[in-house]
């Protein structure tokens, strides 16, 4: 039987530098924000993200994008 994926929500996860430990190497923290519709492109998923990031005095170090999707099977 063949799998079909379905689309399911998208999520945008914004690893931030937040400092320097006591060696001197970068503390992270991750955002995360969900419920992004799956059909956003991967361009307006960063825009959008890059305007929100403007507004927190952390260094973005990296920008993923999450897609779920459901895996059933066909009958």
């Amino acid at each position: 039987m063949p799998v079909l994926g379905l689309k399911g929500p998208t999520r945008v996860q914004f690893r931030l530098v937040i400092g320097n430990d006591d060696e001197g190497k970068p503390v992270f923290r991750t955002r995360s924000f969900g419920r992004i519709t799956p059909n956003a492109t991967d361009e307006e998923i960063y825009d959008i993200g890059e305007k929100m990031m403007s507004l927190q005095k952390h260094q973005v170090f990296n920008v993923n994008r999450i897609d779920h999707k459901e895996l059933v099977k066909e009958d």
